[in-house]
C-alpha cells in the first residue's frame, strides 16, 4: 500500500503493519505524548467494514477487529494492553483512569468503561482511546502539567457539555488554566454533508458555547458543521482558538479514508484516536563508580 498525498496540513500520514494512520503534525515531534489516528485503509476487515475497523461491532468476527487494533498499536508503538476504551453512548460523562484502568476493553469489549464518552488521565503509560464515525474524536492536552483527555463528540454529546465537561476535568486533575490545554480534532462530518432537524439546533442553542456559528442554512435545509462546533465549545471552555489544531476534513466527504456512518450507512466501521502521556526517559548514567583512568 503506497501513503496518498497527505489530506490536510494538520495531520502527517505514516504507514506501518500495513496500515495507514496519522499524527498531528503540529503534535507530532512534542516530548511526553504519543498519539494516533487510524484510517479505513490497510487493515483486515471485509464488505461494510473494509478495511480496518476498530471497534466491535456486530457483523465483524471479533478476531478481525482484534487483528486490526493490534497492528495499529505495533504502527505507533502505543501496545493494546495499555488502552482504555469506554462504552460511548453520546454522553458527557467524563472518567478519570489510571494505571489501573490499563487494557480495559482492549481485547473484549465486556471490560470497557460502562455509558463514558471522554476519559482523563494524567497517569503516563495508559493510552486512551475513542471511536467515531462522523461524530469529532477530540484530544486535550496540557503540556506543562503533563495530562491528556480524549473525547466522543456528536451533536448530542457537545448538547450535553462533553467537551467542556472534559476541559473542566483535565484543568482540575491537572492543576492548569484551560487556556494552557491544547486541543486537536480528528476529521469529523461538516456542514458539507450533514443535513439535519430544528431539534438539533434547538439542543445545541441550549449547550455550552455559542454553536449557533456550526450551522448553515442551504437550499431550504439545515447544516451542521461538527468540527466548528467543537471548536465553539472548546473556546467557550477557556481555550484559545490558537491552540485548537483543525484537520478542515469532513468524514463525508473522505470516505476513502475515513469512516462515515451518514456516508457509508450502517452498518460500517469506525476509526480510532488514541493518545497516551510516555514515562519521563530516564538519562544515561555517565561514567562509573570507580576512579577515572
Amino acid at each position: 500500500m503506497s501513503t496518498p498525498t497527505e489530506p490536510s496540513p494538520a495531520l502527517c500520514a505514516s504507514e506501518g503493519d500495513g496500515l495507514l494512520f496519522f499524527r498531528f503534525r503540529a503534535l507530532a515531534g512534542a516530548g511526553g505524548l504519543r498519539h494516533g489516528v487510524s484510517s479505513r485503509l490497510g487493515g483486515r476487515s471485509r464488505g461494510p467494514f473494509a478495511e480496518s475497523n476498530m471497534s466491535f461491532r456486530s457483523g465483524e468476527p471479533a478476531q478481525v477487529t482484534l487483528a486490526n487494533r493490534e497492528a495499529f498499536a505495533a504502527a505507533t508503538g502505543i501496545a493494546l494492553e495499555s488502552w482504555v476504551t469506554a462504552r460511548q453512548v453520546h454522553g458527557a460523562t467524563v472518567a478519570r483512569v489510571s494505571v489501573g484502568d490499563r487494557g480495559r476493553g482492549a481485547r473484549d469489549p465486556r471490560g470497557r468503561l460502562p455509558a463514558t464518552d471522554a476519559l482523563v488521565t494524567t497517569e503516563a503509560g495508559v493510552a486512551l482511546a475513542v471511536f467515531g464515525a462522523d461524530c469529532a474524536l477530540v484530544l486535550l492536552w496540557s503540556p506543562e502539567k503533563p495530562a491528556i483527555a480524549v473525547a466522543h463528540a456528536g451533536w448530542r454529546g457537545l448538547a450535553a457539555g462533553v467537551l467542556s465537561g472534559a476541559v473542566g476535568e483535565l484543568s482540575a486533575l491537572a492543576s492548569v488554566e484551560p487556556g494552557e490545554v491544547r486541543a486537536a480534532l480528528a476529521p469529523a462530518i461538516r456542514a458539507c454533508c450533514y443535513t439535519v432537524g430544528p431539534e438539533v439546533k434547538e439542543a445545541l442553542a441550549r449547550a455550552p458555547g455559542k454553536l449557533e456559528a456550526a450551522f448553515v442554512q442551504r437550499e431550504g435545509r439545515l447544516w451542521l458543521d461538527v468540527e466548528e462546533a467543537c471548536v465553539e465549545q472548546l473556546v467557550w471552555s477557556g481555550l484559545s482558538r490558537e491552540h485548537i489544531l483543525r484537520t478542515g476534513l469532513c468524514t463525508a466527504c473522505r470516505r476513502d479514508l475515513f469512516y462515515s456512518a451518514r456516508g457509508d450507512g450502517e452498518p460500517t466501521g469506525r476509526f480510532v484516536l488514541v493518545a497516551m502521556l510516555e514515562e519521563p526517559r530516564k538519562d544515561a548514567v555517565r561514567g562509573s563508580s570507580g576512579p577515572s583512568t
